[in-house]
């Protein structure tokens, strides 16, 4: 339980917003939907801070990739189909 604490006192005293603003390529936050750790809230403040996100729900609790694999992979993967092609971007195996 000590570890828990540490781990979630060290996250809530981090301040990345700033950092957020710089970043110039898309950026996709998946929101397990059942989350109980992570308020709905912090999606959007990422998404304000980061205009060029995309926030996609899976159905999931928190640890959603670990809780929906499939979902999320379909979720990572349209969105690397909307990304505009690049010449040398290897190909995504099916």
């Amino acid at each position: 339980m000590a570890t828990l604490k540490a781990r979630i006192g060290a996250v809530l005293a981090v301040d990345v917003r700033p950092a957020l603003a710089k970043i110039r390529v898309p950026v996709l936050y998946l929101r397990a939907t059942e989350d109980r750790l992570v308020p709905r809230r912090c999606a959007d403040a990422i998404a304000a801070a980061a205009a060029q996100t995309r926030i996609v729900d899976v159905e999931a609790p928190h640890f959603l990739l670990q809780a929906a694999p499939t979902k999320a992979a379909a979720a990572v993967r349209s969105f690397i189909e909307t990304l505009p092609q690049a010449a040398a971007r290897p190909a995504i195996p099916s």
